[in-house]
């Protein structure tokens, strides 16, 4: 038995020229950079909470994703001082950004004592609590890979 065969409860196929996207709001997070020079991930979205993940040179900020809707003029650029954010700061700029499935755990990859580190947020925690909470409840330097 296959299991990719078609089930009669399956919603019927649509064409590709029934999905579009729409741009809500063009963000200016930064000063644009030196171009990175080979692939990263820098841009996550939680939609449990409703939270957008911008990795930057000063870290990661976060703020609601709602709040890009809000802006009326679609062809004008809003910096980030403009939105409401939080900044979790990080030693270096970093390399990766990524959310747990569940959306609870931020992952950040960054160079920490001269080494690729995993720095483990609770997202809950650096963006619905206190300015101060904003430390990795744990870290995890990549074996074998100095940076």
């Amino acid at each position: 038995p296959s299991l990719l065969r078609k089930m009669d409860d399956d919603p019927p196929e649509k064409e590709v020229d029934d999905f579009y996207f729409k741009q809500l709001e063009k963000v200016r997070i930064g000063d644009p950079g030196p171009a990175v020079n080979h692939r990263c991930s820098l841009l996550c979205v939680s939609s449990f909470y409703g939270l957008t993940f911008v990795g930057c040179k000063e870290g990661v900020h976060i703020f609601q994703t709602a709040l890009l809707g809000i802006k009326t003029n679609a062809n004008s650029v809003a910096e980030l001082s403009s939105v409401d954010h939080v900044t979790v700061p990080c030693a270096s700029p970093p390399l990766h950004v990524s959310l747990s499935s569940d959306g609870l755990t931020l992952c950040v990859v960054c160079v920490r004592d001269k080494r690729l580190t995993c720095l483990f947020f609770d997202t809950r925690v650096v963006f619905f609590k206190e300015p101060g909470t904003k430390e990795p409840f744990s870290s995890l330097p990549l074996a074998g890979n100095d940076a």
